[in-house]
């Protein structure tokens, strides 16, 4: 059953908007039993903290995760992260300071052994050299369905931009435009089964670039985490406009009988030669 990981939100907060501030996370490890059916970790949170707790089990131990606040009363919790994936994941916006705590427990009775990953911060995938430039937890309302921001990117940068929606069913979108405009990434949906965006670009050019979040429709509305890296370790798409050569096919512009995706026709270009180094 695909289950978006349980999550809580409180108002609009920066969580680390400089550059300097990394995260850190912790793997923990423990087992289901029949005499010890949930197993307890303790997790100190500030208010505005955002926490991404992650079950795994080479056992195939199908987890579920829940959350406590620091009254002892339940606050976020998952069974399965997503369609096919026995892991659980929570991602959650601390409300109060305080000590939390993570309990994990096997589904419908089941046993066996797991890690609890504890990411202080969204983990989205990112290498240990991966440094943030902004997190944040940021809104879409039907008065504000864009939401835009810059970075300035050194020649080689590998720029990782990312969403995660807090509200269930948020299907979010991002582009980077360059400083003319135009858009040199794209994403929708990240491929791993969720509504959440990630995009990586790895510039060509230093400049300033612009990401732009939005969501599919254009009219959706709800809460989610943006985050934006620099990972050198990050697997960019490769660049077919790097190839150099002769083109071998050109889309007519003056065949109106060409599918048209969007305001502008898709056209596609191929190319022989050599890539450009």
């Amino acid at each position: 059953m695909f289950v978006r990981a349980c999550l809580a939100f409180i108002a609009l907060v920066l969580v680390s908007a400089s550059a300097a501030a990394q995260k850190s996370s912790q793997n923990l490890s423990g087992a289901i039993t029949a005499s010890a059916r949930r197993v307890a970790f303790e997790v100190q949170l500030e208010a505005g903290q955002i926490v991404t707790l992650t079950t795994s089990s080479a056992e195939n131990l199908d987890t579920v995760l829940a959350l406590n606040g620091p009254n002892g009363r339940q606050v976020a919790q998952n069974d399965d992260y997503q369609q096919g994936d026995l892991a659980s994941r929570i991602v959650y916006v601390a409300r109060t300071s305080g000590r939390h705590t993570a309990i994990v427990s096997g589904y419908t009775g089941a046993t066996g052994g797991f890690e609890l990953n504890v990411a202080y911060g969204l983990n989205v995938g990112l290498s240990d050299a991966a440094r943030t430039l902004r997190e944040e937890t940021l809104s879409f309302d039907r008065r504000r369905t864009e939401l835009r921001f810059s970075v300035d990117l050194a020649e080689g940068d590998i720029f990782v931009a990312s969403t995660f929606a807090l509200t269930e069913s948020l299907d979010t979108t991002l582009s980077l435009l360059d400083s003319g405009g135009l858009a040199v990434a794209q994403n929708d949906d990240r491929g791993d089964g969720t509504l959440n965006s990630q995009l990586v670009f790895q510039a060509a050019d230093a400049g300033r670039y612009e990401v732009v979040a939005s969501t599919y429709s254009g009219s959706d509305v709800g809460d989610f985490v943006l985050s934006l890296a620099l990972d050198p370790n990050a697997q960019a798409p490769f660049n077919f406009a790097s190839i150099e050569g002769s083109p071998i096919v050109r889309g007519d512009r003056s065949d109106q009988r060409q599918p048209r995706y969007g305001a502008q026709a898709n056209r596609c270009r191929g190319f022989s030669g050599r890539a450009q180094r």
